[in-house]
């Protein structure tokens, strides 16, 4: 049942953040005023990596900006060691 919580809280997440990167990309095109890529970075940090991913593939936000991706993929990649990290100590706990 856990498991399934964090599920739906990974998906609501993952769909806010892409919401926020279609905003923010009509905002740009729009000049109005646009979401800081600091509050964009955050949506990604709390699990919007799968609607940041589809923002910047699909919708080309923030796809040529390499300070926004160098924080993006810094992200990313402690997330899968942090993954990593706790199936290890998962595996060693539970043998």
């Amino acid at each position: 049942m856990g498991y399934s919580y964090g599920l739906i809280g990974l998906i609501v997440i993952s769909f806010i953040t892409l919401i926020a990167f279609i905003l923010d990309k009509q905002k740009s095109q729009g000049r109005s005023r646009r979401i800081a890529e600091r509050t964009l970075l955050w949506f990604v940090a709390f699990g919007g990596t799968l609607g940041a991913v589809i923002g910047i593939w699909f919708f080309r936000h923030k796809s040529q900006k390499t300070s926004f991706l160098q924080g993006f993929w810094l992200i990313v990649g402690c997330q899968v060691v942090g993954l990593l990290a706790v199936g290890l100590v998962r595996n060693l706990i539970l043998r």
